[in-house]
């Protein structure tokens, strides 16, 4: 499919072509982050990674946001039949 049916399959373009306002936040970028995600390893402690980013739409940000929580978080979610086991990916340092 082309871009104008993909857009319009989005309900992200009007009958005339033009984005709509969902459009544009999804996927405009703005002077002004979409997003400001800080994350700290305690409450009210520094923080130590952050997203905020200029001139990106919506879904950059939010994907951006995704891969920072991922790599924070050690602990991933693992299927195994009608259940999920954790598994802790924490990575060690290699010996110097």
């Amino acid at each position: 499919m082309d871009d104008r049916d993909l857009l319009a399959r989005l309900n992200v373009i009007n009958s005339n072509g033009v984005l709509t306002n969902a459009g544009v936040v999804a996927f405009v970028g703005r002077d002004v982050p979409a997003v400001d995600y800080i994350r700290r390893d305690r409450a009210g402690g520094d923080s130590v990674m952050g997203v905020r980013e200029p001139n990106r739409g919506l879904i950059e940000d939010l994907y951006d946001v995704e891969q920072a929580i991922r790599a924070a978080n050690p602990l991933r979610h693992l299927p195994s039949g009608f259940a999920a086991g954790q598994v802790n990916v924490q990575r060690s340092e290699a010996p110097t």
